[in-house]
């Protein structure tokens, strides 16, 4: 996704796929966010897509190594946090109809945080391109 999004300039339709570029830092709160929802760390900030959507999201993550059992039978992360590459490439592990919930969740979730940056005047364009006529 990552080189369709900010690979040749010469491809076509790359401004369509650019929301969907999470490699940033927006996309690496969201990402993080969820797995903190995961684990009982933060309540969710979007109610889940459907009844259960944390439950099985939770179960498949451990079988992606994204979350880890401790001794107790407890759910934790695995690491303090979780790259967005890292991310993505497990998830490809979990069920397509979980993959597409993923994602959108956490498209979601990054839009909402991006939103509230804007709101509080901290919203960082990043490098943007000078059009000259």
């Amino acid at each position: 996704m990552g080189a369709l999004t900010h690979g040749d300039r010469r491809a076509g339709g790359i401004s369509e796929l650019s929301k969907y570029h999470l490699d940033n830092e927006y996309g690496e709160i969201a990402v993080n966010s969820l797995m903190e929802v995961l684990v009982g760390k933060r309540a969710a900030r979007i109610l889940e897509p459907y009844d259960g959507f944390f439950n099985e999201a939770r179960t498949h993550f451990t079988h992606v190594g994204l979350l880890v059992f401790t001794d107790d039978e407890e759910i934790v992360l695995r690491n303090k946090t979780t790259k967005v590459l890292l991310f993505l490439n497990r998830i490809l592990g979990l069920p397509v109809k979980l993959q597409l919930e993923v994602f959108s969740y956490v498209e979601d979730l990054m839009t909402a945080i991006m939103n509230m940056s804007k709101r509080k005047g901290l919203f960082d364009l990043g490098i943007s391109g000078i059009r000259l006529k």
